[in-house]
C-alpha cells in the first residue's frame, strides 16, 4: 500500500532543467489533480481506487524513467 506524503512545487519558469521537455513536470501535475480528486470520495468509492492506482502507476513510471 502507498502513502500520500507529497504535493509539487512548480518553478514559476517552468520545468526544471534535468526535466529536459517538461515530462516529469506533466505527470507530477496529473497525479496532484487525481490525488486531489480522489480525496473528496468515499473510501470505498470504485472511482477513487481507480485515481489512487492511476496516480500510483505514474509514479512509479516517473522512478522508472
Amino acid at each position: 500500500m502507498a502513502q500520500i506524503r507529497s504535493t509539487i512545487c512548480v518553478p514559476l519558469d517552468g520545468h526544471l532543467a534535468h526535466d529536459t521537455d517538461g515530462k516529469l513536470l506533466r505527470m507530477g501535475h496529473d497525479v496532484t489533480g487525481k490525488v486531489v480528486a480522489d480525496a473528496s470520495l468515499s473510501r470505498s468509492s470504485l472511482v477513487r481506487k481507480k485515481l489512487f492506482k492511476e496516480a500510483m502507476c505514474i509514479r512509479l513510471k516517473e522512478k522508472k524513467d
